[in-house]
């Protein structure tokens, strides 16, 4: 990790201490049947929404139902296992000059931030979803291969029936660089029963050629406008703009041809259901966080009840 990369990473951990500490969650005892808030109209954030702190309460939850806490913030360092007179390659730990050039390190630095979510209660059910993310984060630890090792909790949303979590893991070798790593991870679990919802398990008997074309269609509404003209926001012309996501249409019908729906995670903001095309779709600064709603019409039609009657909970 060079000094640029280790500048922008530091500023990263700073900004999400930050935000963690305004809207970690403490104490109460209701872990279910949570009080709704009113927070209006809300939208699944995608990564270039430069969220603040206020704008979690998008999540409609009392302030007594979950918690998110910082496990570990710190840099380690590892006696590097290959000998300065050893075999010398691209997984080596290096020092870096300021111009950018590598020499032998014996000891490998890595940065390591992890982040765990709670549900606050003592049920059956919140034991297991609380079992499942500690496994997660426990997994997600530095050695001497990885210059990164990361977890954060990007977004929750507890409903009466039903919680939705998405989390971002980089777990970044030595030889990577700084761009294009990482994966987000949509997680939706019954609150009565523990269990963890796929795709497959919402979805109709639609073909899978129909529910890969909803998704591009929605994708289509929900990124064209950004990509296809010029923006205020942004010098490159509208030309390079339109190839940009025309390319990005290409490589989503690319991964919904091997998506599975039954290892496919969801997302759920009131009666919505999100999944995640997880490819770098407009670039490595983008992120790979491309959230895509489904149209309702494809959901069985008992968890469209269950979706619906959780959002009426929600309404102000």
């Amino acid at each position: 990790m060079n000094q640029s990369q280790r500048g922008r990473f530091s500023w990263a951990l700073t900004r999400a201490a930050v935000l963690v500490a305004l809207w970690v969650i403490g104490g109460g005892q209701r872990p279910l049947f949570a009080e709704p808030v009113a927070c209006g109209k809300t939208q699944f954030p995608t990564t270039d929404d430069d969220q603040g702190a206020a704008d979690w309460c998008k999540d409609g939850v009392h302030a007594d139902t979950f918690a998110v806490k910082t496990l570990r913030s710190t840099s380690k360092r590892f006696k590097n296992p290959i000998p300065k007179t050893g075999l010398q390659d691209e997984n080596n730990c290096f020092n870096w000059s300021n111009d950018g050039t590598p020499s032998y390190s014996p000891t490998c630095s890595c940065d390591e931030y992890v982040q765990a979510f709670s549900l606050l209660g003592d049920t059956a059910a919140i034991r297991k979803i609380n079992a499942a993310d500690a496994a997660q984060a426990k997994a997600v630890h530095c050695s001497h291969q990885y210059a990164l090792a990361s977890r954060s909790i990007v977004k929750i949303n507890v409903s009466r029936q039903l919680l939705s979590k998405v989390i971002r893991t980089s777990v970044r070798f030595q030889s990577d660089g700084g761009a294009c790593h990482g994966d987000f991870t949509l997680e939706t679990y019954d609150l009565g029963s523990g269990h963890h919802y796929k795709l497959s398990e919402i979805v109709n008997k639609t073909p899978k050629s129909e529910l890969d074309q909803a998704v591009l269609s929605s994708f289509s509404r929900l990124y064209q406008a950004r990509w296809d003209g010029k923006s205020t926001a942004d010098p490159r012309s509208e030309e390079e703009n339109k190839k940009t996501y025309q390319n990005a249409m290409a490589a989503t019908r690319s991964y919904l041809r091997t998506m599975d729906p039954g290892t496919t995670g969801v997302m759920i903001e009131k009666n919505k259901v999100w999944i995640n095309i997880p490819e770098f779709l407009f670039g490595c600064a983008s992120g790979n966080l491309n959230p895509v709603s489904l149209p309702n019409h494809l959901l069985k039609a008992e968890f469209l009840k269950q979706l619906n009657k959780d959002a009426a909970a929600h309404t102000p």
